[in-house]
C-alpha cells in the first residue's frame, strides 16, 4: 500500500509538501521524515489527529504517553491500520504552543509492494514554533480603571490584609537598616 498525501496550501501561502509513504510506515517514522525535510527540531512533541470525511476527529496519535486513557502513540501505530480511505484527513499538530498544523489530505491509496519513502517540499517553510507577543499587564488591566494600575495589580493578586499590613511599597525599605545582614 501506498499513500500520496499533499499538504493544505491556503493556510502557508507559498509551502507545500507532498508525500509519498508506505502503508506500513509507522506514525512515529512519518513524524521523524516530516520533520528533518522541514529542518524541524525532531524532540519537540507532535500530535497526528485524524478527521474523517465529516471532519470528526477518529483518532488521535501521540508522540508520547500522557496518561490519557486509550492514548494511541506514533511509534506502535502504522498508517495502514488507520489509514483506509481517500476520504480522510490528517492533521499534522506540530507546534503546540500555537496550535499549528499542516492539514494533509489524502490524494489516493494504491495497492503497491514499493517501499518508497518521499517528502517533497517546495516554497518558504513555516517557522516550527512561534510565540505570540504579549503584554500580559496590558492584558490584566484592560477592563479595569487605568488610573492607579500598579495598586490595582496588587489588589487582584493578594488579600487586603496582606496589602494592609505593608501600606505602600516605601514602608518595606524604611527600617532594612535595622537589620544585620
Amino acid at each position: 500500500m501506498l499513500i500520496h498525501l499533499f499538504s493544505d496550501t491556503d493556510r502557508y501561502e507559498d509551502f507545500e509538501m507532498k508525500l509519498t509513504v508506505p502503508g506500513n510506515l509507522l506514525f512515529s517514522e512519518l513524524h521523524e521524515g516530516i520533520q528533518k525535510a522541514l529542518d524541524y527540531d525532531v524532540t519537540q512533541m507532535a500530535s497526528f489527529n485524524i478527521f474523517n470525511q465529516y471532519f470528526e476527529q477518529t483518532h488521535e496519535i501521540s508522540l508520547l504517553d500522557m496518561g490519557v486513557k486509550d492514548t494511541k502513540l506514533m511509534s506502535e501505530l502504522k498508517l495502514e491500520d488507520i489509514i483506509h480511505s481517500e476520504k480522510q484527513i490528517i492533521n499534522y499538530l506540530f507546534d503546540f504552543f500555537s496550535e499549528r498544523h499542516f492539514t494533509l489530505s489524502i490524494e489516493k491509496i494504491e495497492d503497491s509492494n514499493e517501499a518508497c519513502f518521499n517528502i517533497d517540499v517546495k516554497g518558504s517553510v513555516p517557522p516550527q514554533i512561534v510565540v505570540a507577543e504579549m503584554d500580559f499587564e496590558d492584558e490584566l488591566l484592560k477592563d479595569k480603571p487605568q488610573n492607579n494600575k500598579k495598586k490595582d495589580l496588587f489588589a487582584d493578586a493578594f488579600n487586603e490584609d496582606f496589602e494592609d499590613d505593608f501600606n505602600t511599597s516605601e514602608d518595606l525599605f524604611d527600617d532594612i537598616d535595622n537589620y544585620d545582614l
